[in-house]
């Protein structure tokens, strides 16, 4: 048995670290994808990953040296460490099948009202606190499986009879409670068409009864022949039945609200085909961007579909569902991001500036591509004068040089304003005051001229409210 055991011992050894890697890379995608944040590291965050990665390479040569002199030399001690990880090992896999398969099975078969609606219910088996949850009961049953055979071995038998089941009891009850906590969690996931209900409103896609009195109104033909007035020589008699026609065109180019509904409740599927129906009506248009944006994998289609929309209708600029969705998709990475920055350079005017704006405060790694694209935008009807007037102020070479931009802030400037001149007046946080160290602020010489700017501005924004 010993012949072989250390080719046999290593190829266990590699082959638990390559699942215990890829299970821990899973889990914290999925726990990422769970709170809805993504992952952008900059060339800082990653030279920090590498070092962190480098010296956790130093204790594990330590232990493979020290692996190396007490076990590897001795063939008893080789075998022995072989039995010790290959049944773990087969007991983790087995335990990860089973589960998964039973929550398929019971997915696929159970209907939604069965065990308190856990099973039959979207996303399925593609919830991704499966990628948490399964590997943890594959940990937990190796673990347990360990425990059990160490236990087993130099016992009494009463002992052994006793807590060998208990181990085995625990074990299995922890597994279980874990996967049902998964399902409770899923329930509790709204379904992703939940997010596209408010589209279907009356007011973005009147109901067709409507629709179509008000083009029976604006139609000539619904007054009496004998109501009509009389021709004069010099009048085209086609000239009034133009805006009539072109009410009925533009009723036409709207979806009844029934199939509206219909469509949301198929999801992006329904909505792509009801968009290529009615390809001009801003709520088909608007919620199929909705419905492409609950799934990372089709947010570039979302953004194709948001250009569409603001095309036909530039009054979404200000959407806040639109903002929101733009702003998730500039911080993925690839074409989706790309194509996010054009539809707030381009597409959203003022409001994609002040987006950009914000991307440039809040996301570090943005932060360039945010000025790259608001330095292009200066000078342009996008560049609101408040927005203009809080980024002169931010970036401004000197405490001095905003004195003379103050008369713009307290003309233009909003609360971006006042938060730029207060962050430049205000003492460093952590900072404390004392003889040697002043604590002073940035600008601490021009603190009164900034506070009376600041107070002005606020009043003034108070007022328009």
């Amino acid at each position: 048995e010993s012949r072989g055991a250390r080719l046999r011992l290593t190829i266990w050894a590699l082959f638990a670290f390559a699942l215990l890697s890829l299970s821990c890379i899973g889990a914290v995608a999925a726990i990422l994808a769970l709170r809805g944040t993504t992952v952008d590291p900059t060339a800082t965050e990653l030279a920090l990953l590498g070092a962190l990665v480098g010296m956790s390479m130093f204790p594990a040569a330590l232990a493979l040296r020290r692996l190396r002199k007490q076990v590897w030399v001795n063939s008893a001690k080789v075998v022995d460490w072989l039995h010790t990880l290959r049944a773990p090992v087969i007991a983790g896999l087995s335990a990860y099948g089973l589960a998964a398969f039973l929550t398929r099975f019971a997915d696929e078969l159970l209907e939604p009202p069965a065990m308190a609606g856990l099973f039959g219910l979207a996303p399925g088996v593609a919830y991704r606190g499966y990628s948490i949850v399964l590997p943890l009961v594959g940990v937990m049953s190796a673990l347990g499986l360990y425990l059990h055979r160490r236990w087993w071995h130099g016992r009494s038998l009463w002992r052994r009879w006793l807590l060998g089941p208990a181990i085995g009891l625990a074990t299995t009850l922890l597994c279980c409670g874990l996967v049902y906590r998964t399902l409770q969690m899923r329930a509790l996931r709204p379904p992703v068409t939940a997010s596209v209900r408010p589209v279907a409103e009356p007011s973005a896609a009147p109901a067709p009864a409507q629709a179509a009195a008000q083009a029976e109104a604006a139609s000539p033909s619904a007054a009496p022949e004998e109501a009509r007035p009389p021709e004069s020589p010099g009048t085209d008699p086609g000239g009034a039945a133009e805006p009539a026609a072109e009410a009925e065109v533009e009723v036409s180019q709207q979806a009844p609200k029934a199939a509206l509904v219909k469509a949301v409740a198929a999801g992006a599927d329904g909505l792509r085909v009801l968009s290529e129906q009615y390809p001009r009506d801003p709520a088909v248009l608007k919620a199929l961007v909705l419905a492409f944006a609950g799934k990372n994998a089709t947010l570039l289609e979302a953004m194709e579909t948001t250009r569409r929309l603001l095309l036909i209708a530039p009054e979404k600029q200000a959407d806040s569902d639109l903002r929101y969705i733009v702003s998730r998709a500039a911080n993925e990475r690839g074409k989706a991001s790309e194509l996010a920055f054009v539809v707030m350079s381009q597409h959203m005017g003022a409001a994609g500036s002040d987006l950009l704006y914000e991307l440039m405060l809040r996301r570090p790694e943005l932060e360039t591509r945010a000025k790259i694209a608001l330095e292009s935008l200066r000078g342009s009807s996008q560049f609101s004068p408040a927005l203009a007037i809080a980024y002169d102020l931010r970036f401004a070479l000197s405490c001095a040089s905003r004195l003379s931009l103050l008369p713009r802030a307290r003309e233009h400037g909003d609360e971006r304003s006042a938060q730029v001149l207060g962050s430049l007046i205000r003492r460093p946080a952590g900072c404390r005051k004392t003889k040697r160290n002043p604590c002073r602020s940035r600008c601490s010489s021009e603190f009164h001229e900034f506070s009376e700017a600041i107070r002005q501005i606020r009043a003034r924004v108070a007022r328009k409210r």
